[in-house]
């Protein structure tokens, strides 16, 4: 009886201390590191790790010009060997006028640089974008086309994340024939800023963005 009354009172001793390194481990770290990779308005810079499949739904709308827009789309994020990570994004969009797939991603991700004290995470993406939409109806470009995306992000503060996005598209030909007029519409975010007989080249830049994360 004595003896499991002393296993059991150990057991509560190793409990206690498993639960107090938790803690510990939970105080050093800052507030801004628990929402880390769940932004849905910028690219953060943090690749899934081992065994963690993440599952992304965004559903972006549009009201300019009078018009609708509603483009909801949901993303996979498989992680493979240790500092990669696969994707796909499958986009819809849900117009006035029609409704159809978008062009889909496919997404490649490496973890090139690990946040440290004094430098950001960087995890460069490459994509090929399909073209699955219908380009008649403006829901694509009818060729395929190429992505790439340069965030950066860095905890700066207990209660804030810095995050940086660069990055653009190429559609080789597509300068070809005119863009729809509409299409220019549905691409807010891009800007044309070089033309030729062979490619058309979207940029997207968007700014550092500090996010306050609140917790009691």
């Amino acid at each position: 009886m004595l003896g499991q009354t002393c296993r059991a009172f150990q057991a509560l001793l190793l409990l206690l201390a498993s639960q107090s390194s938790f803690v510990t481990r939970l105080s050093a770290e800052p507030l801004a590191k628990g929402i880390q990779d769940n932004s849905f308005f910028i690219e953060e810079a943090y690749n899934q790790e081992p065994g963690i499949v993440q599952h992304i739904i965004n559903l972006p709308a549009f009201f300019t010009h009078g018009e609708e827009e509603i483009t909801p789309s949901f993303t996979q994020e498989w992680p493979i060997f240790s500092q990669t990570q696969f994707s796909y994004t499958i986009p819809y969009s849900f117009t006035e006028g029609d409704n159809g797939f978008e062009d889909i991603r496919l997404n490649y991700r490496l973890q090139a640089l690990m946040e440290g004290e004094r430098t950001p995470a960087f995890a460069p993406r490459f994509s090929l974008v399909t073209p699955a939409g219908d380009a008649s109806k403006g829901f694509g470009h009818d060729r395929l086309g190429y992505e790439i995306n340069l965030p950066f992000s860095k905890i700066v503060s207990d209660r804030v994340t810095l995050n940086f996005n660069a990055g653009g598209s190429l559609f080789p030909d597509i300068s070809a024939r005119p863009p729809e007029p509409d299409r220019r519409r549905r691409l807010p975010h891009e800007e044309s800023i070089a033309r030729s007989q062979h490619f058309f080249l979207p940029v997207r830049v968007t700014p550092s963005i500090a996010r306050t994360i609140c917790k009691s």
